[in-house]
């Protein structure tokens, strides 16, 4: 199952967000100009998932910035769970996962696919470990 890092919105200060925002905005526009090493603060939630990504990305894996309140096809839901998608389109037609139709595609809100995952671990397992991971790290 892909690992999963969550930063709330209200655990970080919405000022510090806009600061280090900007701060990274103007690094990344001087950067090109000769690649000069300058330094930003961060909040440390921001900080320590940056880390992460970086981490992830240093081993070869592929990483995707998603906001909770996404909406996911099935297919990409059955990637996240480790199962097929019909097998999701099963899990919908059982009430087991909420969705809604687009036209004739299936959305999933990406909240609730996480949160069978970790009904589906039964709260111990994979799931669980990232919730504390994530949490140790006060990321959640």
């Amino acid at each position: 199952m892909a690992q999963i890092e969550v930063l709330h919105h209200d655990s970080v200060d919405v000022r510090l967000l806009l600061e280090s925002r900007d701060r990274l905005h103007a690094l990344s526009q001087a950067s090109g100009e000769g690649g000069e090493v300058a330094s930003v603060s961060l909040p440390p939630a921001l900080l320590k998932l940056l880390l992460r990504a970086v981490d992830q990305l240093s081993q070869g894996r592929d990483l995707a910035i998603v906001a909770l309140e996404a909406q996911i096809s099935p297919q990409n839901a059955a990637t996240l769970l480790g199962v097929s998608r019909p097998h999701v389109l099963e899990l919908i037609k059982a009430g087991a996962l909420t969705s809604h139709r687009v036209g004739s595609h299936h959305r999933l809100p990406l909240e609730a696919v996480l949160a069978y995952a970790h009904q589906r671990e039964g709260g111990t397992g994979a799931m669980a470990l990232l919730t504390q991971e994530a949490q140790d790290w006060g990321l959640y």
